[in-house]
């Protein structure tokens, strides 16, 4: 990776593998998934592929480094919290545009939310 988290300077490969038929964050790793991490992989040997008849693909991630920013419902939070976050009008309605909030798979970064929290006050 062109940065390495300082907690994962001891790996150099992650492994994620999901069960074909079923697929639960509430399982413990080791049960119907399972995470592994590697330190050196120099005496690795490739295993040969075994046919599940999974409809999921393996792939491989190629991370790169990108500049991230919060998305609006983030920043707005801490504006909230920092009275000095305040941001000129014309930034604040183009926020989206000027602060580009990167999604998919990240380590690091800012999180990136599917649906902003629910704003009870607009109804």
């Amino acid at each position: 990776m062109p940065f390495v988290p300082e907690l994962l300077k001891d790996i150099q490969l992650i492994a994620i593998f999901i069960a074909p038929d079923e697929m639960t964050i509430q399982n413990e790793n080791g049960s119907n998934w399972c995470l592994r991490t590697y330190g050196n992989i120099a005496d690795m040997v490739p295993l040969k592929q075994i046919d599940t008849g999974s409809k999921i693909k393996d792939f491989e991630m190629r991370p790169v480094l990108v500049d991230d920013f919060p998305c609006w419902d983030d920043f707005s939070k801490l504006q909230l919290k920092e009275n000095d976050l305040v941001l000129p009008p014309d930034i604040e309605e183009n926020f989206a545009s000027y602060f580009d909030n990167k999604s998919g798979f990240k380590i690091g970064g800012w999180p990136t939310l599917i649906q902003s929290d629910i704003d009870w006050s607009s109804l």
